[in-house]
């Protein structure tokens, strides 16, 4: 799963509150979000991550953070001239301040024992400390029968499940994102076809897929709520030479509740969607499904409840990162990462970085406005770190 963020100084406009706060927005009302106070942060100390009963001095990565103060970590192997898949030392933990580390079994019972079990990726954690992941299964002898595989922990005692198994040669999934009750959305790609197609399953592995009105459409899913709504952009279905020569638009959707059927959004005046050539728009949405914000080529629109929509900003760069219910969200922007509240943002500033290191990514935020980060440190490593508000 793929920051860059432009520093500069921009007029500060005035500020507003959003939406469903105040008197209805009408199409088209704009208001320019304005840079905030810095929030000041400090980083958590943690347990040291571990694979296989073994502290790891590797890359590690923030991938998630729970309601109970749990850091989900990404352990990924930076040796890149490994002989043998084997080697692979890719690992999930969740970390926090009680029990310290807990890693979850690295060898998966449809993964053995004629595969690697290669590349372990955290995507979510759910309430009761389960784990969902991602893993590749490279067979010794032959590539045809490698597989993506989505797997599910009920905890640390006990082997993944396999949720989702593909072969890379027929599908490759694109984007995952799972909610703390086991939810996962997931878009997948068919490599014959390379037509996208966006579906929600569950832990018992019943699918919802988000099916356009148009067949000649694609769904492209990038946010699902704790409830059910499913946001991302539609896009049209074409042969690759005709999206080389015409400039056909991505357009934004809700899918709301258990709904499987995409509703355009609906963008203000003087709004373009992005070109379908470009990387599809970053869309989120608040886990009670009641605000969207996205950031749609250079601007950043909300929709509140109701799904009118409110320019955020065309000049700050603001893309989202998580939204929480209420009014706030933690998004990256010109500032850098930062807390979004109305028409202000705050730039997170770390009180106690280690020396020569920086706030590279963030990846999550809970209702305690704790925050998931990754710094890169002066080795070039990075290290999942736990962010909580200084008090």
């Amino acid at each position: 799963m793929m920051v860059v963020m432009l520093i500069s100084v921009l007029p500060m406009g005035a500020t507003h509150a959003q939406p469903d706060e105040a008197t209805p927005a009408e199409r088209g009302a704009h208001q320019q979000v304005a840079r905030g106070q810095d929030v000041s942060y400090e980083i958590v100390q943690l347990a040291p991550a571990y694979r296989n009963g073994q502290i790891l001095h590797q890359s590690t990565i923030g991938s998630g953070i729970t309601e109970y103060s749990r850091l989900l970590v990404g352990i990924i192997e930076k040796k890149e001239d490994a002989e043998f898949p084997e080697y692979d030392k890719s690992a999930i933990n969740l970390i926090d301040q009680g029990s310290g580390a807990v890693a979850f079994p690295w060898i998966s019972e449809d993964c053995y024992p004629y595969f690697w079990a290669t590349r372990w990726r955290p995507i979510s954690a759910g309430r009761d400390g389960s784990v969902l992941g991602v893993v590749n299964c490279i067979h010794k002898t032959d590539s045809s029968k490698n597989k993506n595989m989505v797997v599910h922990w009920e905890s640390e005692k006990v082997l993944p499940r396999t949720i989702l198994s593909a072969s890379p040669q027929e599908v490759q999934y694109s984007l995952f994102h799972g909610t703390e009750d086991g939810h996962l959305l997931h878009v997948d790609l068919d490599t014959k076809k390379h037509v996208y197609s966006t579906y929600v399953t569950s832990l018992d592995g019943a699918s919802r897929r988000i099916s356009p009105s148009d067949p000649s459409s694609e769904v492209y899913g990038t946010d699902l709520a704790e409830q059910g709504t499913v946001a991302g952009v539609i896009l049209p279905h074409a042969d690759a030479g005709q999206l080389a020569t015409t400039d056909i638009l991505q357009k934004p959707f809700v899918a709301s509740g258990g709904s499987s059927l995409p509703e355009m959004l609906p963008l203000p005046a003087g709004v373009t969607a992005p070109s379908a050539r470009k990387t599809p728009a970053t869309i989120k949405v608040s886990p009670d499904g009641r605000r969207i914000i996205g950031a749609i080529g250079t601007h950043t629109i909300a929709w509140d409840a109701q799904r009118r929509p409110t320019i955020l900003s065309s000049t700050s760069a603001i893309t989202p990162v998580k939204l929480l219910n209420g009014n706030k969200a933690l998004v990256n922007s010109i500032w850098g990462p930062g807390i979004l509240r109305g028409g202000e943002i705050r730039p997170l500033v770390v009180a106690d970085m280690p020396p020569g290191a920086k706030l590279q990514t963030v990846a999550g935020i809970n209702t305690s406005q704790e925050i998931a980060a990754t710094l890169l440190l002066p080795s070039g490593l990075t290290q999942a770190v736990l962010l909580s508000p200084s008090s």
